[in-house]
């Protein structure tokens, strides 16, 4: 599982310390995972998956089937006209982050930075 977690940091094309962040462990236990030092508890398997919705449990935990969870074509489909219908004319909800799925099963998901005002 470790070299899944690893996989999962580059496939988001950030830092151990930024994956560590944005799961809510700190960068020393994740380094103690990624070196071989600790073996993932069940807790930072859930901090994982909670904080990255469209990781396939199957894969992070087993190494089964592909890294991204897979969804139907017509969700998928359906899902991109609702975004479409989006009307802007309302107050814009704040975006908590965006993610884009490749073809080749891999995604990167952005985070905004948010202004303390």
């Amino acid at each position: 599982m470790t070299n899944r977690i690893e996989q999962l940091i580059d496939a988001l094309g950030i830092t151990q310390k930024d994956f560590a962040q944005q799961i809510g462990t700190s960068p020393a236990a994740l380094s103690h995972i990624t070196s071989g030092r600790n073996r993932p508890s069940l807790e930072l398997v859930l901090k994982i998956l909670n904080n990255h919705p469209n990781v396939n449990s199957d894969w992070l935990l087993f190494g089964k089937g592909s890294m991204v969870r897979q969804q139907h074509k017509d969700v998928q489909d359906c899902a991109v006209r609702e975004v479409v219908r989006v009307d802007y004319k309302h107050e814009p909800k704040p975006i908590d982050h965006i993610t884009v799925f490749y073809d080749d099963n891999t995604y990167c998901t952005f985070y905004p930075k948010h202004n303390n005002k």
